[in-house]
């Protein structure tokens, strides 16, 4: 159970068309919220002069609006892509973190038993040649 066992399935499963869609689906929100604000740029501008005060004529005022619109729908898109986007199979818990903690532990032991056997073997022939 390694890290590369995503992959592996992935491979075996052919293509996953909707990872591969999901850049053009949100490119289609993009554009649909792009739309959505330019649309409602004009009203939502005329309501905003019409209860605030001292508001300047222009195109700025109503390119801001739609951009706000633009940016609110983004929000609101992404929020309900957020609930309800698919989540990895995959994820590795807390047990399973703990259990590989576990052996890298026994293995770094087994490791610092395995050298100091054999500082210890080295020691004894080393006495040994010398006597």
């Amino acid at each position: 159970m390694g890290f590369g066992d995503d992959d592996y399935r992935m491979r075996q499963g052919g293509t996953n068309w909707q990872k591969v869609l999901m850049p053009v689906m949100g490119l289609l929100l993009f554009g649909c919220a792009a739309a959505i604000g330019f649309a409602l740029s004009e009203p939502a501008t005329d309501f905003v002069r019409s209860n605030v005060g001292n508001i300047p004529p222009g195109p700025e005022i109503q390119a801001a609006v739609g951009f706000g619109i633009f940016l609110i729908l983004l929000l609101i898109f992404g929020a309900v892509y957020a609930l309800f986007a698919p989540k990895p199979d995959k994820i590795i818990s807390e047990s399973e973190l703990a259990k590989e903690k576990k052996a890298r532990e026994r293995e770094r032991l087994a490791q610092r038993r395995r050298r100091r056997e054999i500082n210890q073997q080295m020691a004894r022939e080393r006495r040994e040649r010398e006597n």
